[in-house]
């Protein structure tokens, strides 16, 4: 997959899409204190289900590529909560996809990525690339699927283990998720997943009637918030560093679509920052030929089209969706993009 030591591969969706944000500000310092939170629209939720026989297999895994026989869980897992997030039904596709993967899922909490080898039979062939985005992922998914009386008994230990490691992954330092033990280096994409998931899980919980402990999940989603402004907002560039590390700041990705992924994920807007609408402006005013052209990327990057909806320009959607219609199903699509392009689809067309 396209994926390098520090970046992961087509991220984003918008999962905060899903849910008004709640902050608790007294858990910023008065240099970052909240000025306002980015209300994401809903999109309305629509009987149509999220379909995808050709990255389905027999046994429920969800395939990277049509017709593939690759399976990277945090493609799979993203595609089921972005087409959630527009309004599909995923339930019969995200139960069986869980199904799947939490028999899989090692006893340490972590993900591997899967080749076929034969029909029913999958062989490991590569750990998960960035262990703190996809545990929170999967933590999401399984609290958004559950009923009202909570998570199912079966999905318990999975739940447990991944929350157990993912704890395991906050730099008490810095306040920020590393992306795994190996390569304790955070990113600004991964966190601000990690902040959205946290504050959908925290909506799941209230609907479960845990208010103690969708309160303590909200004050942990408002912890890393501030610890997002404060290590990657850098004033004197009106941008976001996008990694601990050094990065170079003259690429599309990771660089220019990191900076979408505080709108996408609802991270509140601080003092001296710009509103949302004006971000994504200012964006596509130096990246929209880049990116609708797609001639700079592997994949056509939905995730924008996402942030777009999420301030309120449909029109961009519709343009994204005219331009990637094309590659759609050939070896520049994979199932995010088709998850985007369906939930879009619905609610646009």
């Amino acid at each position: 997959m396209r994926k390098t030591l520090f970046w992961k591969g087509v991220v984003g969706l918008a999962s905060a899409m899903l849910f008004s944000m709640s902050i608790d500000s007294s858990s910023f310092s008065a240099q970052s204190s909240p000025v306002s939170v980015q209300m994401l629209p809903v999109f309305p939720t629509i009987s149509q289900e999220f379909s995808a026989p050709i990255y389905t297999s027999s046994d429920g895994a969800l395939t990277v590529h049509a017709g593939g026989n690759y399976v990277d869980p945090y493609f799979a897992t993203k595609a089921l909560l972005a087409a959630q997030a527009a309004g599909l039904n995923i339930d019969v596709a995200g139960k069986r996809w869980i199904n799947w993967l939490r028999l899989r899922q090692r006893p340490n909490g972590l993900f591997d990525r899967y080749q076929q080898v034969a029909p029913g039979l999958w062989q490991v062939v590569a750990p998960s690339d960035a262990d703190d985005a996809m545990l929170a992922l999967w933590l999401e998914l399984l609290n958004s699927l559950s009923p009202k009386s909570g998570l199912p008994v079966e999905w318990r230990q999975s739940a447990r283990r991944a929350r157990i490691r993912l704890d395991e992954l906050r730099n008490p330092v810095t306040g920020v998720y590393n992306i795994s033990t190996s390569l304790p280096v955070g990113l600004l994409m991964d966190n601000t997943e990690i902040y959205g998931a946290l504050q959908n899980i925290a909506r799941s919980e209230e609907r479960f009637g845990q208010r103690a402990r969708a309160q303590q999940t909200r004050q942990q989603a408002a912890a890393l918030a501030a610890s997002i402004q404060t290590v990657f907002w850098r004033p004197d560039w009106n941008e976001y560093s996008i990694s601990t590390q050094d990065a170079p700041r003259d690429t599309f990705y990771p660089y220019a679509v990191a900076q979408l992924y505080p709108i996408i994920d609802g991270l509140p807007t601080l003092l001296g920052q710009e509103a949302p609408s004006l971000v994504y402006s200012r964006w596509l005013t130096a990246h929209s030929n880049t990116w609708l052209q797609m001639n700079n990327d592997p994949y056509p990057w939905g995730l924008v089209a996402l942030a777009g909806v999420a301030v309120g320009d449909d029109e961009i959607a519709i343009d994204w969706m005219a331009a990637a219609a094309p590659l759609r199903y050939s070896a520049r699509w994979n199932v995010l993009e088709e998850a985007i392009f369906q939930g879009l689809d619905a609610q646009l067309s």
